[in-house]
């Protein structure tokens, strides 16, 4: 007799998009000085060549909201699907996933799309991860370049329920 385990998932729609913010001038460029008086070109994706990193991070999240009786159960996260609209070709993207609060984050870094304008989900996969089982958990996905946008619309997460979490002295 084969055993297995119910999976559930979690959509988490993006209220608002996330972007890397071009700025552009009349004449391609913007300046800035900062407070140690330096002053810095802006333009396209990067601060005086540094790039600008786009990053949205969730709340901490317990799958209550949609999975009340399982709040202080145990849980593994074995796919995180993210959606994204494929502005560009060779977008860097990593997503993060926490078990502690932020404190440490275990990543998976995807080099996506081929520029058609699509809406599009790309996988990563964390059933090797010391930090994909426990009661709460942080998401955050981030992209940072000096040359390309990213645009990123929601992600879905799978995930097991385990037993139910208590603390030993």
């Amino acid at each position: 007799m084969a055993a297995y385990a119910q999976v559930f998932q979690r959509d988490i729609a993006i209220e608002e998009r996330v972007f890397v913010v071009a700025y552009t001038g009349d004449a391609g460029s913007d300046y800035i000085c900062m407070e140690d008086g330096v002053i810095h070109k802006i333009g396209g994706y990067s601060d005086n060549t540094n790039p600008i990193t786009s990053s949205w991070q969730s709340k901490k999240l317990d799958f209550s909201d949609n999975y009340p009786e399982f709040a202080n159960n145990l849980k593994s996260i074995d796919q995180i699907q993210i959606k994204y609209r494929d502005i560009v070709a060779g977008m860097p993207v990593t997503v993060y996933l926490s078990d502690d609060g932020g404190v440490n984050w275990d990543t998976r870094t995807l080099v996506l799309g081929n520029g058609d304008g699509k809406i599009k989900v790309a996988d990563t996969w964390w059933m090797s991860s010391e930090r994909a089982t426990a009661r709460f958990f942080l998401i955050r996905v981030e992209s940072s370049s000096t040359d390309k946008g990213f645009e990123f619309h929601g992600m879905r997460i799978f995930f097991y329920m385990r037993g139910e979490y208590s603390e030993v002295s």
